[in-house]
């Protein structure tokens, strides 16, 4: 039976086995729901990973999976893509942003929780550690650019080197050619006087 066709009924009677990845709600009973992916199976049943919120109301997935029975899942999703993935979730009433960074809409769609909630706030130093990488790349990026500019200065003042050479020896060349040209008239100058005796 194809995945797209499948009913809840069918999981729970073991027609279909849903794929590694997909998302899940579980009844827990006494109307808890518990929200996860299946990694695995055990038995027919899958082994969940659930998520769990921390004290700021930031869930994100245990570091242990559980078998539960396949007749407690209540709602499945398949997953294809990232988008199938984040929509998936937003259904189930979170906003999936990471593996450890899922929030509940109640919380996204708070003014209060808007002013305490910074992306990529998941892990403790998260925003130092991405500060310091950032300060590095930028680093590299200006010492980059700081040896191009020196080189750049190099090769003008090499430039403006030859230029100068250039132009003193074009200045040579006309001094030497107005010496030459005094010398020349001041001998014709003297040889005129001298046929004049």
């Amino acid at each position: 039976m194809a995945l797209s066709n499948a009913s809840i009924q069918d999981v729970h009677e073991g027609r279909v086995t849903l794929p590694v990845g997909t998302v899940i709600e579980v009844n827990a009973g006494n109307d808890d729901y518990w929200y996860g992916e299946i990694n695995g199976y055990s038995n027919y049943n899958p082994i969940i990973t659930y998520i769990e919120a921390d004290d700021d109301g930031v869930y994100s997935f245990q570091d242990v999976s559980y078998e539960a029975p396949k007749e407690s899942i209540n709602v499945f999703y398949v997953i294809e893509d990232k988008k199938s993935k984040r929509l998936a979730w937003n259904s189930l009433g979170f906003s999936y942003r990471g593996r450890h960074e899922i929030v509940s809409l109640d919380e996204v769609n708070t003014d209060e929780s808007d002013d305490e909630w910074l992306p990529g706030m998941h892990e403790q130093g998260g925003e130092d550690e991405d500060d310091e990488e950032d300060e590095e790349d930028d680093d590299d990026e200006e010492d980059e650019e700081d040896e191009e500019d020196e080189e750049d200065e190099e090769d003008d003042d090499d430039e403006e080197d030859e230029e100068d050479e250039e132009d003193d020896e074009e200045d040579e060349e006309d001094e030497e050619d107005e010496e030459k040209e005094e010398i020349t008239k001041a001998v014709s100058s003297k040889s005129k006087r001298l046929k004049k005796n």
